[in-house]
């Protein structure tokens, strides 16, 4: 796949998922940026409970200014970056946490 072939899937994938609107918070400064925001919370498998935090999921190419002591604003709250998973096809997504930690 090429890249303009993978720029247009990803064009694809956010106008059809519930892309948000979500500020960035670093060093000062804020930038918006729309991504694909999921909170799944806690659930039952095979009768044990598994939790799983917010992860927000962004295009790489517009993650340039995100770092470690960056935050996201999403609906009035703000969450900081746990993990961060990034792939080979453009997209990275960031496992968040409610406390800087």
């Amino acid at each position: 796949m090429n890249n303009t072939q993978r720029n247009l899937d990803l064009v694809t994938i956010f106008a059809e998922w519930p892309a948000i609107a979500i500020t960035h918070n670093y060093n000062g400064n804020s930038e918006s940026l729309q991504g694909i925001f999921d909170n799944p919370g806690d659930m039952a498998v095979n009768d044990m409970i598994e939790s799983s935090g917010p992860t927000i999921t962004l295009k790489t190419a517009d993650i340039g200014n995100i770092t470690r002591g960056s935050n996201f604003t999403i609906n009035s709250i703000t969450y900081y970056i746990k993990r961060k998973y990034p792939d080979d096809n453009g997209i990275t997504i960031y496992e968040l946490s409610k406390t800087d930690s």
